[in-house]
């Protein structure tokens, strides 16, 4: 089965990474497109719902594909990752998903330990970090 789903990468000044946590994974904020969404109005819609916070889109990271068994729905996917750097912006509520918990870890943790569940979102961390080490 195809899911193409859109990550924002969120790294604060003090270099720590805005990660969901749910069922004790740890994810990038985003989730998958629904209907006839753009990738960046599912963005925009997944980080709302799930950090409560209107964003800034800031770059385009890249597509990454992953092929992955998913045990507790029992189906294989073909995960398409749409990956942007994003600022978080204005808070506007409270997070709207039950199940998942807004945590801040530090990038090189993340990294280092392999943190992320998946391999593409850890890719994407691992674009982001060195592109905006580039730019200090």
């Amino acid at each position: 089965m195809k899911r193409r789903a859109v990550y924002g990468v969120v790294i604060t000044k003090d270099n720590k990474v805005v990660l969901i946590r749910t069922r004790g994974l740890y994810f990038l904020p985003g989730g998958g497109v629904e209907g006839e969404e753009t990738d960046q109005e599912c963005l925009i819609r997944e980080i709302n719902e799930e950090l409560g916070y209107d964003i800034k889109i800031m770059m385009y990271l890249g597509k990454a594909t992953l092929f992955d068994y998913v045990p507790y729905l029992e189906t294989h996917y073909e995960m398409i990752g749409i990956f942007y750097v994003i600022e978080l912006t204005v808070k506007k509520k409270s997070c709207l998903e039950v199940d998942c918990e807004v945590v801040l870890l530090p990038v090189k943790e993340v990294v280092d330990n392999e943190v992320l569940q998946l391999e593409h979102q850890r890719w994407a961390l691992n674009e982001a970090e060195k592109l905006l080490h580039q730019k200090k």
